[in-house]
């Protein structure tokens, strides 16, 4: 048989499964259809819970439960509730959809993988502006050294301190010829010189990376490495929102996230390049007061929100640059670094550039299936309609051995305990309906319609070579497979 219950005035809905779950079966409870938890005072009366083919038994133990429990905002029924005035999802004009959690089915990637020291350390000083507390030794010259470096600075008409790479090359300090008498005198020229041609080597250092032109700040302004019209992209190639003045709300944080644990997969360069991005991002949420790193706008002026991150990003790096030319400790530790090769600038970005893709990819497609939920599932006093992550509960004739059918895409349930029972969940992108019923007939779902091959083909296996569009490839174990989410540093909430 089929039963039902409702709420029928004010009440803690969630509260009130939660007291229920304690008191019934498991086996039972994963047999559950969810159909209504919104806050309450909302669609009152409205069912709550549907369990299909139930039998005398079970009916006894949630008849017993629901007495037990004695909340008078619900009651078991067969369905039988007064319908209420009819209500639609539909958002309002303005309205700026979230994600819901029923829908927040990637939560956030694996954790990057952590740099050795002193890698980590000097990264970290270099892109917080943290002072080393090593000032540059012409600070400290006295007697020969400070005439020695005087006499010098007048030579090249600057001081490189002052210069900090701007026009001053090392060899511009290796021409420089000490004089050949006194000895004490020709010495300390001579020390003088070898400091200056090293921190002008080192000014250089950080110039290629950090300056006007360089890779960091190059690779932040280049729309081929950081495409932020992911979301146009990624809803094209789905279907999924037809009007783009349609709002929506992206979550630079996961995006972020998810971009660092990509460009870790692609070795130690990709893991210092993810290091130094997180450093950057953690700077840019700051100033945008949100720990989500929140941006709202319509779909089609949401590439223009990521823009101003990414400038605030650029704009950051010349606080960089300009702090690690005034701290001689981080100016030489990041130095050596180079030097040793623990920092280099990759050859090619196409790892970086394609974990940019994935990263923000993946979240677009995660918030636009939520505007798309929210679009097309409707709640009336008769009815419910849902689109987006659909779950189901199936009953089969004999005891199940597989979890998943590639054929169909649906997805069985994620518990170990489920698998090889009667009963189980089918997980998938689609549409369901459910006539909630009248008179005497309790509420019935419809067969759920699947998403049309194209969305589904393109998230269980397909993946393509092209860096800015990767088509996200999301295996056919993603829902399924906690342990391949791990290996693949990919986690995900239940459903």
């Amino acid at each position: 048989m089929e039963l039902a219950i409702a709420q029928t005035s004010e009440g803690d809905a969630v509260e009130y499964l939660h007291a229920l779950q304690k008191q019934v079966p498991a086996g039972l409870a994963e047999r559950t259809e969810i159909l209504d938890v919104t806050p309450s005072g909302t669609r009152i009366p409205r069912l709550i819970v549907c369990i299909s083919d139930a039998d005398e038994t079970e009916h006894a133990a949630i008849r017993a439960a629901v007495r037990d429990i004695g909340d008078p905002a619900f009651e078991l029924t067969d369905g039988n509730i007064t319908p209420g005035p009819v209500s639609t999802a539909d958002p309002e004009e303005e309205a700026v959809p979230e994600v819901p959690d029923d829908l927040a089915w990637m939560n956030d990637g694996a954790p990057l993988k952590a740099l050795a020291s002193p890698v980590a350390d000097v990264l970290k000083r270099v892109m917080t502006c943290k002072p080393s507390g090593q000032a540059f030794p012409e600070l400290a010259y006295e007697g020969l050294e400070k005439d020695a470096y005087d006499a010098i600075v007048k030579q090249l008409g600057i001081a490189p301190m002052d210069d900090q790479g701007d026009r001053l090359t090392p060899k511009m300090i290796s021409d420089i010829r000490p004089p050949r008498r006194p000895a004490k005198k020709k010495a300390a020229w001579e020390n003088v010189l070898k400091h200056l041609e090293r921190e002008v080597t080192c000014f250089a250092y950080a110039r290629d990376w950090f300056g006007d032109g360089g890779h960091l700040r190059n690779m932040y302004r280049d729309d081929l490495v950081f495409d932020h019209h992911f979301l146009n992209t990624v809803n094209k190639n789905y279907g999924l929102v037809q009007k783009v003045d349609t709002k929506a709300v992206f979550f630079m944080d996961l995006a972020m996230t998810l971009m660092k644990t990509a460009a870790g997969k692609a070795g130690p360069t990709g893991v210092m390049l993810g290091t130094m991005m997180g450093h950057l991002w953690s700077h840019t949420k700051s100033n945008m007061g949100d720990p989500s790193g929140k941006i709202s706008a319509a779909i089609k002026d949401l590439g223009l929100k990521v823009d101003e991150a990414f400038i605030d990003a650029v704009l950051r790096l010349e606080d960089v640059h300009d702090a690690i030319c005034r701290d001689w400790g981080n100016l030489e530790a990041f130095s050596l670094l180079r030097e040793s090769g623990d920092i280099q600038w990759p050859k090619k970005l196409d790892d970086i550039r394609r974990a940019h893709a994935l990263g923000f990819h993946y979240e677009a497609f995660r918030v636009l299936i939520a505007i798309k939920s929210k679009l097309e599932s409707k709640h009336t006093g008769y009815s419910i309609e849902r689109w987006g992550i659909v779950s189901n509960s199936v009953k089969t004739k004999t005891a199940r051995k597989r979890k998943f059918d590639k054929k169909t895409f649906k997805l069985g349930s994620a518990s170990g305990k489920s698998c090889g029972g009667q009963y189980y969940s089918e997980i998938f992108i689609g549409h369901q309906f459910c006539d909630m019923g009248s008179g005497t007939r309790g509420p019935r779902w419809h067969k759920a319609v699947i998403a049309g091959k194209d969305i589904p083909k393109k998230m269980f296996g397909t993946d393509t070579g092209n860096q800015l569009n990767p088509d996200l490839g999301i295996s056919d174990k993603m829902l399924d497979d906690p342990k391949w989410r791990e290996k693949h540093a990919w986690v995900f909430s239940k459903i």
